[in-house]
């Protein structure tokens, strides 16, 4: 059991991939490290708002489409969690989008090169020179 317990620790660390840093970072090989966060900085202000009014949109319809009065005594808080959900979903879709505009490569960390400075953000990361 002694010996059970950390390879158990070990398999959680290794299957959550967290505790080991972000799996992927946005890399452009002209850009530096200080170009790059500013560019994940501009790209992350902007997705959150264009996820804002995107959920706000979807909610506008939902309330148009399904009645209050339809006895769905659930509806606001399966309309909360859903509205979480996309939000999260738009945000890292916009982020992308936004970073892929800009010529980033969204890369796994083995994959960089050695001498690349990096930047841990959740869930990705930035590297450059």
């Amino acid at each position: 059991m002694k010996v059970l317990t950390p390879l158990l620790i070990l398999a959680l660390f290794v299957e959550a991939g967290c505790a080991l840093g972000p799996r992927h970072y946005w890399y452009h090989p002209d850009r530096t490290l200080e170009k790059a966060k500013e560019d994940y900085r501009q790209c992350k202000q902007w997705a959150q708002q264009e996820a804002g009014e995107a959920v706000a949109e979807e909610r506008l319809v939902d309330v148009r489409s399904k009645s209050r009065s339809s006895g769905d005594e659930s509806f606001g808080v399966d309309r909360m969690e859903t509205s979480a959900s996309l939000g999260a979903m738009y945000r890292q879709n916009a982020l992308s989008g936004c970073m892929q505009s800009k010529g980033y490569l969204r890369v796994k960390d083995y994959r960089l090169p050695s001498d690349v400075r990096r930047k841990s953000y959740t869930p990705d990361g930035v590297a450059g020179w």
